[in-house]
């Protein structure tokens, strides 16, 4: 009965996994049938583990069972075309272009249809255009918020940021005025030196004071470059 067999041994070539039964029999079956057999690696396939009513691989999420193979069927499952990719796979630039493509997306909402530039024309990332053919803002995208006298003071720039799923976006002017009100960071050494502060945590006042700032939510998820 099928029920009494069971895999004894499993090993692969280029285009077939061949599995040896209990009773002798030694069943061969295309890799095709099983994507995420046929996209792993040698030492992927290599962690099998072999129980009396199958084989399965837990790196790989692959269980397939004995009756299921004598019975002739392959993965159920569809392989998708389209994967996410890990964020800490991507280069400084690919990062760049992934956040600015999430900020994109959210402006759209609001009627605004956004250029990525390729480098820091006066001082913007991008522009974002407004359908009503009047106005545009020169944005610099962060991942988190910031302020730099020294770079963007009276030049007109927007700061992009986002904090706790949503995104910001405010004049970098009126973000250094309501930073000045509510944070002691104007008065730190680092902007005093540096001209600049930026910080992942922003406190409960300032936070209030942004509310009007705040767009979103972000599609999916943001990562700080």
């Amino acid at each position: 009965m099928i029920s009494t067999v069971r895999p004894t041994q499993v090993h692969f070539d280029t285009s077939s996994m061949w599995v040896h039964l209990s009773d002798g029999r030694i069943i061969g079956i295309p890799l095709t049938w099983f994507p995420r057999l046929l996209h792993s690696t040698s030492e992927q396939r290599d962690q099998v583990c072999i129980s009396s009513r199958g084989l399965h691989w837990k790196a790989l999420d692959e269980d397939i069972s004995i009756a299921s193979l004598l019975a002739g069927q392959s993965d159920q499952t569809t392989t998708p075309r389209f994967k996410r990719i890990p964020y800490d796979s991507l280069n400084a630039r690919q990062k760049d272009l992934f956040n600015f493509q999430k900020i994109a997306a959210t402006l759209a909402d609001c009627a605004y249809n956004c250029i990525k530039l390729a480098d820091d024309w006066q001082r913007a990332d991008f522009l974002a255009y407004h359908v009503n053919g009047k106005t545009t803002l020169k944005v610099q995208l962060k991942s988190r918020l910031t302020i730099h006298q020294k770079k963007y003071s009276g030049k007109d720039i927007w700061i992009a940021f986002p904090y706790e799923d949503y995104w910001y976006l405010i004049e970098h002017d009126r973000l250094v005025e309501k930073v000045g009100v509510h944070t002691k960071w104007l008065n730190s050494e680092t902007c005093k030196n540096k001209g600049g502060y930026h910080s992942t945590s922003i406190n409960p006042e300032l936070l209030k004071s942004l509310t009007e700032d705040r767009l979103g939510p972000v599609y999916g998820h943001v990562h700080a470059v």
